[in-house]
């Protein structure tokens, strides 16, 4: 669908340049780029009624949506054969820095460098793309409730990189200044 083909897009692009801000080698960003793309790819074997649902997911379809990362890993795993950095961004995706994500509740350095890079292009996206059941919001305040999560959800190397990826600053007011020269 057209949703999942730009996240996939849009996640691969901003796990690239974040890669390449960390200062990872060229051997790493391709890694990462690949990891990237196939991150998701367990969501191909989650029913459409619950994948493209347009309210909040009961409980029980939240069990459902859960197992994708475990199903994408052993796609790229056993079927596809890619080795464990490409393959590891789909399985950990969704675990937190400071633990409490899924599957496995893993947490800090338990998680590798390239699930972490992966998790911040993923939630970022999220945030400013429209979704069946949210509307988007723009790049500054997106930044900031990634800020606000920090090493609860996020490494903050990489949070710290993709921060200054985004040239983000802390705009007090509702909506990001325009510039004096632009402005007259």
């Amino acid at each position: 669908d057209e949703f999942t083909y730009s996240h996939i897009l849009d996640v691969t692009a901003l796990s690239i340049a974040l890669a390449m801000k960390a200062g990872f080698s060229p051997k790493e960003v391709q890694e990462v780029a690949l990891a990237a793309i196939l991150h998701d790819l367990g969501k191909l074997l989650i029913p459409r009624d619950i994948m493209f649902k347009p309210s909040r997911l009961t409980e029980k379809e939240f069990q459902v949506m859960q197992l994708h990362p475990g199903l994408g890993y052993k796609i790229i795993t056993e079927v596809l054969k890619l080795p464990e950095p490409i393959a590891l961004p789909a399985l950990q995706h969704q675990e937190m820095y400071g633990g409490g994500g899924y599957p496995y509740g893993l947490k800090g350095e338990e998680i590798h460098p390239y699930s972490h890079l992966v998790k911040i292009a993923d939630v970022y996206d999220a945030l400013t793309s429209k979704r069946p059941y949210k509307e988007s919001i723009p790049s500054f305040k997106a930044v900031k409730i990634m800020l606000s999560e920090g090493e609860k959800s996020f490494h903050p190397v990489f949070l710290e990189q993709f921060v200054k990826l985004s040239n983000y600053h802390d705009f007090t007011r509702e909506e990001a200044p325009i510039r004096k020269e632009m402005a007259s």
